[in-house]
């Protein structure tokens, strides 16, 4: 367990979901009323226009924070993931969706208190590795879909891989964790 002090607190919601602006607010302000310095990510400042939080651009969210607190779902913990990645900052994820394999913490207060033990110091680390793949394709889908069509054969649209076997045309997104969309 490590202890760090955990003085800038960045808040990212998930984007264009206003019913996140709430609980964004109701974690400010219990942020807020421990002395935390909050910054608030542009996107989910659009959702909240009468804030009176410091607003911040991911980038000086991932230069000047202790800690980030994602809210939303999977999805929402892939994006804030990739856009500070270069910066090592530890996200903590609340999840608000229905299943959430990469949050942290599910908001069962009300106003939710996401993480009091890790803001205390009371956590343990875990470090994920983030994975880009780019799917390159050797002509359109239209066609590949075509000739599958006309051939009748269900693997007739994907192509052999390096080692004789079939690779599917569906895309899918795995994490350490599991898969996700």
């Amino acid at each position: 367990m490590s202890s760090p002090a955990f003085n800038t607190i960045g808040l990212i919601g998930k984007f264009g979901d206003p019913n996140v602006a709430q609980t964004l607010d109701q974690i400010a302000a219990y942020l807020r009323q421990r002395q935390l310095r909050v910054l608030l990510d542009e996107s989910s400042a659009r959702l909240m226009p009468d804030n009176d939080l410091e607003v911040a651009s991911r980038t000086r969210i991932g230069e000047q924070c202790d800690l980030v607190i994602v809210m939303g779902g999977d999805g929402t913990m892939l994006n804030a993931a990739r856009s500070l990645v270069n910066y090592e900052v530890p996200i903590l994820g609340v999840n608000l969706g229905r299943l959430g394999f990469l949050a942290d913490v599910s908001p069962s207060r009300n106003p939710p208190q996401p993480g009091y033990q890790v803001l205390a110091g009371q956590f343990r680390e875990a470090r994920r590795s983030l994975l880009h793949a780019q799917v390159i394709h050797e002509r359109p889908r239209r066609q590949r879909d075509r000739r599958a069509q006309r051939r009748g054969d269900p693997q007739a649209g994907s192509r052999p891989d390096d080692r004789g076997g079939r690779l599917s045309r569906r895309p899918l997104s795995s994490t350490p964790i599991g898969p996700t969309a």
